[in-house]
């Protein structure tokens, strides 16, 4: 179990992030703390790649039970997820999975169940 929460902000330097085969676990995040981004949060200029990781029994209090990606007004945030399993992570307003908000997206593509 990971008891990780990954947070990339851009603070004049382009943060790189990449999760390959990691399994995320039991992991929780409330009110009290960060709301957003149960297990995984890449924010404001982050760019990450997550591939083929388990993201199980997760979950926030408002958005993305798993993974949250958030965007802001000029600023890029880029997100490639590939080939992981979401099971049972919830959210309590949006993305029980993953959110997406305030990003533009030019490529969505669909991995089989």
């Amino acid at each position: 179990m990971h008891a990780v929460l990954v947070l990339l902000f851009m603070l004049k330097v382009l943060l790189l992030c990449t999760l390959y085969n990691d399994k995320f676990t039991g992991n929780k995040v409330d009110s009290d703390t960060f709301p957003n981004g149960g297990a995984v949060k890449v924010q404001f200029g982050g760019d990450a790649t997550i591939e083929g990781c388990t993201f199980e029994n997760n979950s926030a209090a408002l958005t993305g039970g798993a993974i949250d990606v958030q965007s802001m007004d000029g600023v890029d945030t880029f997100v490639t997820i590939d080939d992981c399993t979401f099971v049972n992570n919830t959210a309590g307003s949006a993305g029980g999975a993953i959110a997406v908000l305030q990003v533009s997206f030019n490529q969505v593509l669909e991995t089989p169940a």
